[in-house]
């Protein structure tokens, strides 16, 4: 099972996954009624959305987060991000390119004192995760604010957060050629802002000693420790993320903090998927913390 992937629904233990795309809603839902209402899904518009899924114990409201048609699709990453993402009590973070807001959203659901913006130049991006928040029940937690986080000053003033968080995109534009959709362009390539204007930008946005947490492709880490150091942060925690044990790490996890000198921990790279391709113990419990367990 892939988070986002085609699947009409798979029971799992104690937890109950939906994914679906819009002409599959109608299908789900009955299934859903003629279970005893376990699967809502009548607050979804087909119009609306493409993909989502519903995350959460029997008996409780689950986690809800839909995607604009036609647009990019988050990936595993942010789930893994958010799993390395260690906040203290109260804590105020900024989500750089919030998109539809699953970081933000699980975040809040992991630590229910914390506080979470974020920021995402697409409107119907920016839209979706009003509605993600307004549906998760979050609207005292969780915002999104419209706008360019390349100016990130003109919406917040110095010092405002102490935490922020990104699932940056992860090529330059001159890397390689550029997705013919503009959401899915914006994602992947940073034509609206990449990881060195998150960087520079959190500088001005965080408190001193306010961490950054990002994923990056693990082979651009010299690259990003520059990056880092420049902007005047210093690197407290990496994690590098492989597909199987056998192959190298493709992503990497990092936690930085600013205007502080950190000693770098080191932690065994992350393994997803074993030899037979079915997700590790590891995986699984990280899918489990946050409402998701593995077949």
């Amino acid at each position: 099972m892939s988070i986002g992937a085609e699947i009409e629904e798979e029971r799992l233990g104690g937890l109950v996954l939906v994914c679906f795309e819009k002409e599959k809603v109608r299908i789900i839902s009955e299934i859903g009624e003629r279970e005893g209402g376990e699967l809502v899904l009548g607050h979804f518009r087909a119009a609306t959305m493409s993909i989502g899924f519903e995350i959460g114990e029997r008996g409780r409201s689950p986690l809800v987060v839909d995607q604009p048609e036609g647009g990019y699709r988050y990936s595993m990453d942010p789930f893994l991000l958010v799993s390395f993402v260690r906040l203290k009590r109260g804590e105020k973070v900024i989500d750089f390119g919030s998109g539809v807001g699953v970081i933000g959203i699980v975040l809040a659901a992991l630590y229910p004192d914390a506080n979470i913006t974020g920021i995402e130049i697409q409107r119907e991006l920016h839209e979706a995760s009003l509605r993600n928040i307004e549906i998760n029940d979050l609207l005292n937690r969780v915002n999104s604010r419209l706008g360019d986080f390349r100016r990130i000053g003109d919406y917040f003033r110095p010092s405002s957060f102490t935490a922020a968080v990104s699932n940056p995109p992860y090529y330059r534009e001159d890397d390689c050629r550029v997705s013919g959709k503009m959401g899915v362009a914006a994602a992947k390539h940073g034509i609206t802002g990449g990881i060195k204007e998150i960087i520079d930008e959190s500088s001005l946005v965080l408190k001193a000693g306010g961490s950054l947490s990002i994923i990056y492709p693990a082979e651009k880490y010299q690259y990003l420790e520059t990056l880092l150091n420049d902007g005047g942060f210093s690197i407290k925690r990496v994690r590098f993320v492989k597909s199987m044990e056998r192959l190298e790490a493709r992503t990497v996890m990092l936690e930085a903090v600013l205007g502080v000198t950190a000693q770098t921990e080191v932690t065994a790279p992350l393994v997803v998927h074993d030899e037979d391709g079915g997700y590790t113990n590891e995986v699984g419990k990280i899918f489990t913390r946050i409402g998701i367990e593995s077949p």
